[in-house]
């Protein structure tokens, strides 16, 4: 891996990644335009992912990007898009990954609290 990316200062954006770089880059876009962004490109991203070996963590990705914007979103037409692509979504993964629970936390030392 690191022989790949020798003599770059920063790795190549790998394929599957491109189509994100929009979402970062460039003039801002708010939550409403990258959700109506992701709906009406929501065929050729579908498209693009179930052909791939990774499908389920490019659609992981694409779940993580919409569940970003949620909170922020202003119009009731971005609400519902969002809806229908976190269920569909949801459908191209396991239904571990969006309804396991998160691991519990690690305790970096324990007290003694015996008293005598």
């Amino acid at each position: 891996m690191l022989l790949l990316y020798q003599g770059s200062p920063w790795p190549a954006v790998p394929p599957e990644f491109r189509y994100l770089i929009q979402f970062v880059s460039g003039h801002a876009m708010t939550p409403d335009q990258k959700i109506m962004k992701i709906s009406q490109d929501w065929p050729r991203i579908n498209e693009a992912l179930a052909g791939q070996q990774s499908d389920q963590e490019g659609f992981i990705i694409i779940g993580s990007l919409i569940t970003a914007c949620i909170r922020s979103l202003t119009t009731t037409q971005a609400k519902i898009e969002a809806l229908h692509l976190m269920l569909d979504t949801a459908q191209c993964v396991p239904p571990l990954v969006f309804f396991s629970p998160p691991p519990p936390p690690k305790h970096t030392h324990t007290h003694n609290t015996t008293q005598t």
